[in-house]
C-alpha cells in the first residue's frame, strides 16, 4: 500500500492540468537492429518503455526530460533484439534517481514448443551474431539474468502479466492492449514463431494514436484482426523491422492508414531483408505517409559505412543543443525518431530539411520516402 499512496500524493501534488496534458510523446531510440521506445508526458514527467536493447540512451532520454518515474516496462515478446538491456536498465535505475513500478512480460515456459520459439525463421533473434554458438551463449545469458532478477524476493512483485496492462498509467496517456488474447496463446505458438505473441499496443495521446506492433508476423496479425475490427492510427512503429512474409502490405497500410511509419532496423538489417523490398514498394505507393527508418540499410545504397560521418554531422547540427541518440553501430538516418501525438501527430526529430539532406547528400537514393513532405490526409 505505501507505493499506492506515495504515488496518490504524487498525483495530487504533481499532476498538471489536462490542458497541459497535449505533448505526449514518442521516441523510436536508435539501438540499431532492435527496438526500444519511451513514451513520454512532459508536463508530467512520467514515462513508459516498452522493449530495452540498450539502457545508456534510455537513461539518457529520461535525464533529459526529467523523468524519475517509469510507470510500466513492457517488453514485447523475449527475443533478444527487444529486452537484453532490461536487467541491466532496472539495475541502473536507482543510483540515477530514476523510480519504476512493474514489469510486463509473457515468460516463455507460459508458452508450448519452447525450442522451437527461441529463433526467427530468418535467424533475425541471433542479435547480429554470425556464430551459432556464441549466440546461444549471449541468449542464454540475457534469459538467465531475467530469471535471477526476478528470482530475487524483493522483485517477485515487480513481474505482471501483460494482461494486467490496464493498472500501468501516464497522465494525459491512454493505451489499449490489442494482442494476445490470453485464449489464443496455445493457438498462435503453435505457429512455431514467438514474433506472433508479441505485445500489440495502441497508445493515444492528444489528437492522435500510434500502433507499436513489435515483431507481429501474419499469422498474428490475423488472430488480431479477428478480435479488434478497428487497427486505425495515425503512427504506425512498422513489425518486425520493416519485413512482412506475405505480399498483402497494402492492405495492412490501409487497415491501419498512418500519417507516419517508423522502421526501427540496423545497417546490419539487409542480412535478414529488414526491410523488405515489398514494404518499401508498398509504401513508396503512398506518398502521404511520412516513412522514417533509424538506420541507413544497403537498400538505398551499396555501402551505408561510408556515409556515416556525414550522417551523423547532420544530426548533430539538427539540434546542437541536445544532440539525439544515435548508436554506434551502424549507420543512423534518421536515427532516433521522435513523434508528438497531436493532431495532427507532428515529427519533432529528424526536422524534414535535415532528413532530406541526409538522403540528398549523404545516402544518394531513398527508398523510404525520407525526401517527401507529405500533406496531411
Amino acid at each position: 500500500m505505501g507505493n499506492f499512496w506515495r504515488v496518490l500524493e504524487r498525483w495530487e501534488v504533481e499532476t498538471p492540468l489536462m490542458s497541459d496534458l497535449s505533448a505526449v510523446r514518442v521516441a523510436f531510440i536508435d539501438v540499431g537492429q532492435g527496438d526500444t521506445s519511451v513514451l513520454w508526458n512532459p508536463a508530467c514527467g512520467e514515462a513508459i518503455v516498452v522493449d530495452c536493447v540498450n539502457p545508456v540512451p534510455v537513461w539518457d532520454l529520461l535525464k533529459q526530460e526529467k523523468i524519475h518515474w517509469v510507470s510500466a516496462l513492457i517488453i514485447t515478446h523475449l527475443h533478444a533484439d527487444h529486452y537484453s538491456g532490461l536487467v541491466s536498465f532496472l539495475e541502473g535505475c536507482q543510483v540515477r534517481g530514476i523510480q519504476y513500478g512493474c514489469v510486463y512480460f509473457y515468460w516463455i515456459p507460459q508458452v508450448t514448443r519452447i525450442q522451437d520459439l527461441l529463433d526467427d525463421s530468418d535467424g533475425h533473434s541471433q542479435g547480429g551474431e554470425d556464430n551459432a554458438s556464441l549466440h546461444s551463449k549471449k541468449r542464454q545469458s540475457a534469459y538467465q539474468a531475467l530469471v535471477d532478477w526476478f528470482g530475487r524476493p524483493e522483485n517477485h512483485s515487480r513481474y505482471r502479466n501483460p494482461s494486467h496492462l490496464g493498472e500501468a498509467s501516464v497522465a494525459g496517456v491512454e493505451f489499449e492492449m490489442l494482442h494476445p488474447v490470453d485464449a489464443q496463446i496455445g493457438k498462435l505458438a503453435q505457429s512455431g514463431q514467438l514474433n506472433n505473441l508479441s505485445v500489440v499496443l495502441r497508445v493515444s495521446g492528444s489528437g492522435s494514436r500510434l500502433l507499436l506492433t513489435g515483431d507481429l508476423e501474419p499469422f498474428g496479425w490475423d488472430m488480431m484482426l479477428e478480435n479488434v475490427g478497428d487497427v486505425s492510427s495515425d503512427v504506425l512503429k512498422c513489425p518486425h523491422h520493416g519485413a512482412w512474409s506475405r505480399d498483402d502490405v497494402d492492405d495492412l497500410l490501409s487497415r491501419v492508414d498512418p500519417r507516419v511509419v517508423v522502421i526501427s532496423v540496423g545497417t546490419s538489417g539487409d542480412r535478414y531483408d529488414h526491410p523488405g523490398a515489398n514494404v518499401l514498394s508498398a509504401l513508396k505507393r503512398r506518398p502521404c505517409i511520412r516513412v522514417l527508418c533509424t538506420q541507413a540499410t544497403r537498400k538505398c545504397m551499396a555501402d551505408p559505412e561510408r556515409a556515416e560521418e556525414c550522417v551523423r554531422g547532420l544530426i548533430t547540427s539538427d539540434r546542437p543543443d541536445e544532440a539525439p541518440h544515435c548508436s554506434s553501430a551502424g549507420c543512423p538516418c534518421a536515427s532516433t525518431v521522435v513523434v508528438q501525438l497531436g493532431n495532427p501527430p507532428e515529427v519533432l526529430h529528424p526536422s524534414p530539411e535535415i532528413h532530406c539532406k541526409i538522403i540528398g547528400e549523404c545516402l544518394g537514393q531513398a527508398q523510404c520516402g525520407g525526401v517527401r513532405h507529405p500533406e496531411a490526409h
